[in-house]
């Protein structure tokens, strides 16, 4: 499934929104921005999910991993 649209757009605007009260020039979100800002997100969206008990997370060797708690949801 794509992203959510507006969710994304809300990214850019606050971006953009941050970048001209710093007077930054561009004024445009740039790419890695907008990447960041999802990761973020995403990052948090992950550690809410192993803390309330939807996921369970993994160490690995190089990286974590992450499984639904309880088994695979189709």
């Amino acid at each position: 499934t794509l992203m959510d649209k507006e969710y994304i757009k809300n990214i850019i605007s606050d971006i953009e929104a941050k970048r001209v009260k710093e007077n930054a020039v561009p004024s445009y979100a740039l790419m890695e921005d907008v990447k960041h800002a999802v990761a973020d997100d995403l990052v948090n969206a992950l550690r809410e999910m192993c803390k309330d008990g939807t996921l369970e997370w993994h160490k690995t060797l190089n990286s974590v991993g992450f499984s639904v708690k309880g088994g695979v949801h189709e």
